[in-house]
């Protein structure tokens, strides 16, 4: 492994305790190596872990306990008496209005997309560009003080095959 590897191991897996015991291995067999490598694991050791481990441990009362485990058996229990297919029924008969509105701005993007040619005119459009174009060749070609020899020979079909 290079030392970007080991360096994003030690930022994530290696520093939380999740890698396997070879690749833990690896990583200290770099480490006992690479100064960088070793200075970066203990900086992270320094700054992210051990306020951690050596923050004091909080005891939670035993009736906030009870009351969290109390307010969990209830809401089990509640769930377990409603049948699924109310359940699902409830879910679907919630209002969305964030969902509403991301369809209807779908449904409308995708109609102007399919609809947009039918309506917006397309050979018109074509024909009056073709036009422009030919005027301009003209001008360019003969009212720049062209000869007619001199002509510029270009028709619209080459400029739109």
């Amino acid at each position: 492994m290079n030392c970007k590897e080991i360096q994003d191991l030690i930022l994530t897996d290696y520093a939380d305790n999740e890698v396997t015991g070879a690749v833990r291995r690896q990583v200290q067999e770099h480490i006992a190596v690479c100064p960088a490598c070793r200075t970066l694991e203990a900086s992270v050791c320094d700054a992210a872990l051990r306020p951690l481990q050596e923050a004091p441990k909080a005891e939670v009362p035993p009736h906030l306990w009870w009351q969290i485990k109390s307010a969990v058996q209830t809401r089990q229990e509640r769930r377990a008496g409603v049948p699924v297919l109310e359940r699902i029924r409830h879910l679907l008969a919630m209002p969305r209005p964030a969902f509403a509105f991301s369809t209807v701005v779908v449904l409308l993007a995708f109609g102007l997309l399919f609809v947009r040619p039918y309506f917006s005119g397309g050979t018109e459009r074509r024909q009056l560009a073709e036009l422009a174009i030919e005027d301009q060749i003209d001008y360019f070609a003969y009212g720049n003080g062209w000869g007619d020899n001199d002509a510029l020979d270009v028709g619209i079909e080459e400029i739109f095959s």
